[in-house]
């Protein structure tokens, strides 16, 4: 499944709301691709949620990344929200699509 490693050299400006700040991908954010990657990394900085969502790409771009409110894509699929509060973090949950079950599994990325 897709990965993404938050890099050190990603310092950018915290948004306004940053409760549940993380990454999206733009597939999914402005291209309506279903959520298949919920990536729970340790934080990259102070206000950095650690959590990541992410298409079936299996790789994503530094431009194909936004940082923004998660909270605001919460309802993309009835079972974020409880990803959000449980997933451990250096876990991932993916599917293979929409119609699919999460899986959840320790992450294999150091």
């Amino acid at each position: 499944h897709a990965r993404y490693e938050h890099g050190a050299e990603r310092q950018v400006m915290s948004p306004a709301n940053h409760q549940l700040s993380g990454f999206i991908c733009v597939h999914v954010a402005e291209q309506g691709a279903a959520v298949c990657l919920v990536e729970h990394s340790p934080p990259a900085t102070a206000w950095d949620s650690g959590i990541g969502l992410y298409c079936q790409a299996e790789v994503h771009e530094d431009e194909e990344l936004r940082i923004v409110d998660l909270q605001r894509f919460a309802d993309l699929d009835p079972d974020l929200p409880d990803l959000f509060a449980k997933l451990p973090q250096r876990w991932v949950a993916w599917r293979r699509g929409p119609l699919y079950a999460w899986t959840l599994e320790a992450s294999t990325d150091e």
